[in-house]
């Protein structure tokens, strides 16, 4: 028997406390174990959806070029882009005073014109 100060208490109680105190443990530490999957989980989740959110935000903004860089990409006067433009063989945004051309529609552009160049030489 042990002793304390308002009374006895025999050896098997305690033996019962202690087994409940262990389960109640055993139990915390599965359950922060949980909870240490579930926070590792939300962080790659979270990295992920934010890595596909930055490459969604980069395609919505895509990249715009003016005229001059349209020309000097193509080696060409910026008169031949105005044509090009003029002739509406290529998509261009008017944005104030100014031509604006997507990446997109510049890589457009470039395989029709390629395109053009294979039909030509094969006279189809």
């Amino acid at each position: 028997m042990i002793f304390f100060n308002k009374g006895v208490i025999k050896i098997n109680t305690i033996d019962t406390h202690i087994d409940k105190l262990e389960k109640e443990l055993l139990s915390i530490s599965n359950n922060l174990n949980r909870c240490y999957e579930l926070i590792r989980f939300i962080k790659i989740y979270c990295r992920d959806k934010n890595e596909q959110y930055e490459y969604q935000r980069e395609k919505d903004y895509e990249k715009m070029y003016t005229v001059k860089d349209i020309a000097d990409k193509l080696k060409v006067d910026e008169r031949t882009v105005y044509r090009i433009i003029e002739r509406k063989e290529i998509e261009f945004y008017r944005i104030a005073s100014g031509i604006r051309i997507s990446n997109d529609a510049y890589k457009k552009y470039l395989n029709k014109a390629k395109q053009e160049r294979i039909d030509n030489y094969y006279g189809r």
